[in-house]
């Protein structure tokens, strides 16, 4: 992630560096995947992170997607904290 990201706060850009960590380290350390993605998009003044992998899921349906864990919610909730 760049320094600056135009129009975006550095409160908030610090925030999705953290959430994407928390993610990475979620895989990592309980998904047992090969390969992960992660996509940061901005549309319409929101920023958007997605981050796929195709490890095991948490206890999921097949194909059946999960919402963002709770300790992440919880970073994105209080993005300025």
């Amino acid at each position: 992630m760049p320094d600056e990201a135009p129009g975006v706060p550095p409160h908030t850009t610090l925030q999705i560096l953290r959430i994407a960590q928390e993610a990475l380290t979620n895989v990592v350390k309980h998904a047992r995947a090969r390969q992960v993605e992660l996509r940061l998009q901005r549309a319409n003044g929101l920023l958007r992170l997605e981050i796929q992998d195709d490890g095991l899921g948490a206890g999921l349906a097949p194909g059946a997607q999960d919402d963002c864990p709770s300790s992440l919610r919880k970073g994105l909730a209080n993005p300025g904290g």
